[in-house]
């Protein structure tokens, strides 16, 4: 066990009890709202525009009606995501909710937390910023760096660069 062990292992910690603490419902909605806030700010933020425009003009209109939309979709999906979690409770599914939300805070921070090191580790390879030794004696470093390509093959990225993977993907 080494440093890096102790920082994933106390970021992994705070993730469990972040995650019980909120329950699965909360966890899930919060991964929700920011992939539907950005999918839907690019979607519908021309609406925003051009109703801002009636009342104010600007040259970063279309950045505020980005942001505008973005973050009442997130407040739309957290405030239906408590009326969700009050529900839960009230049927006495609360620790089944938070025991969940810890096991799914868990993969969601092991996931980025792998992502991260995916990208950490492909510019490591020039700087030499965590020593070889230091990835051979940690517990956590294999396992961590396995698991984001283990859930998207085209994250790993030492096979080829990332553009043709995207581009891969994107014609098929």
């Amino acid at each position: 066990m080494n440093y890096f062990d102790i920082v994933v292992g106390v970021l992994l910690i705070i993730a469990l009890v972040k995650g019980f603490k909120n329950g699965l419902i909360i966890e899930f909605a919060a991964l929700a709202a920011l992939v539907l806030g950005v999918l839907g700010a690019i979607k519908f933020s021309a609406f925003t525009e051009v109703w801002l425009m009636q009342y104010w003009q600007s040259d970063y209109i279309n950045i505020i009606a980005f942001f505008i939309t973005f973050i009442a979709i997130v407040i739309g999906v957290h405030l239906l995501a408590k009326l969700v979690d009050t529900l839960v409770k009230a049927v006495a599914l609360g620790l089944v909710n938070r025991v969940l939300g810890a096991v799914f805070s868990l993969f969601k921070y092991g996931f980025v937390l792998s992502v991260l090191l995916a990208v950490f580790t492909t510019f490591d390879k020039s700087f030499d910023l965590l020593p070889e030794k230091t990835r051979e004696r940690s517990y956590l470093y294999q396992p961590l760096s396995e698991f984001a390509p283990f859930i998207f093959p085209y994250l790993n990225f030492d096979e080829k660069p990332l553009r043709n993977k995207v581009e891969e993907i994107i014609e098929v």
